[in-house]
């Protein structure tokens, strides 16, 4: 990693909280929202891979017998 990469990450949280502050956005609101984004990437992305894994396996009508 270099130099410049690394200050980045370290700067990144603060400059972020700084930058919601700025826009009138108090820490745990920026919070909440952040989590509440993340939540629905991640459940949106599991609804995703479960539907393609349904439909990559017949639509779940082939029997085992």
């Amino acid at each position: 990693m270099t130099a410049t990469n690394e200050l980045a990450t370290r700067a990144s949280p603060p400059i972020a909280v700084a930058a919601g502050n700025f826009m009138g956005m108090p820490l745990p609101d920026l919070v909440q929202w952040v989590t509440l984004i993340y939540l629905v990437l991640m459940i949106s992305h599991k609804a995703w891979r479960m539907y393609r894994d349904w439909t990559h396996q017949g639509g779940g009508n082939e029997s085992d017998e």
